[in-house]
């Protein structure tokens, strides 16, 4: 499932909100490190984030689970 089927399957019916609003990201490198980092306008019953790394954009492999705001 691509991410377009995968957001087909929500509706906007019935006041359902999404957990995060107004994600802003930010991408660094220095020597080969990366430094990831974002702001979000609003968190709602958000458990986290799962930051995830690819080499080839297929498969994809978690690198952290980092709670969400409180």
């Amino acid at each position: 499932m691509n991410v377009y089927q995968w957001m087909l399957q929500f509706s906007r019916t019935g006041g359902a909100v999404l957990p995060v609003s107004g994600l802003s990201l930010n991408i660094q490198e220095n020597n080969g490190n990366i430094l990831l980092t974002w702001k979000t306008y609003s968190e709602i019953e958000n458990k986290g984030f799962e930051i995830l790394r690819s080499n080839n954009g297929i498969t994809f492999d978690s690198v952290v689970l980092l709670p969400a705001a409180v």
